[in-house]
């Protein structure tokens, strides 16, 4: 018996080992020459905030929206001034927009434009927020140093 919701999706940690070092491999080609303790690894989201992405997306669309999970963007941050960079992901809600079974499931990002702060419309302005927050943290610099499948 499984203690997983979906067993389908879980992966043994061998299989996990054989994935990063695949990753880490075409990594260190891309960023060849390259420190292997600076490829990026893994981004770790608090769970607080995901909360809070789920709270505002309610306060938003209403609280008897039905979220059906989080899309994280993998995007890339680069230090000014440098050839130094950090992975990190942009969290959205979703909600399910389709009936189909689960391997075929439509999920919708829930992205809400919030007013700049002059009250205007903030569709595309940088001077507004939305519901797409940058709340992650990459390994390195925030690494399980026992984990094992790194």
């Amino acid at each position: 018996m499984s203690l997983l919701n979906n067993p389908k999706t879980a992966v043994s940690v061998n299989e996990a080992k054989r994935r990063m070092k695949a990753f880490k491999s075409k990594m260190k080609q891309f960023l060849d020459p390259v420190d292997e303790n600076k490829i990026p690894k893994s981004i770790w989201v608090p769970y607080t905030d995901f909360q809070q992405a789920i709270d505002i997306a309610k306060l938003t669309r209403g609280t008897d929206i039905e979220l059906s999970g989080m899309r994280i963007y993998l995007t890339m941050q680069e230090e000014p001034g440098s050839n130094e960079f950090s992975i990190t992901g942009l969290v959205v809600p979703t909600i399910k927009t389709s009936p189909q079974s689960n391997a075929n499931e439509v999920h919708e990002d829930i992205i809400v434009n919030l007013e700049t702060p002059k009250g205007e419309a903030a569709l595309n302005s940088d001077d507004a927020d939305s519901s797409i927050y940058d709340m992650t943290y990459p390994c390195p610099s925030v690494c399980d140093g026992a984990t094992l499948i790194v």
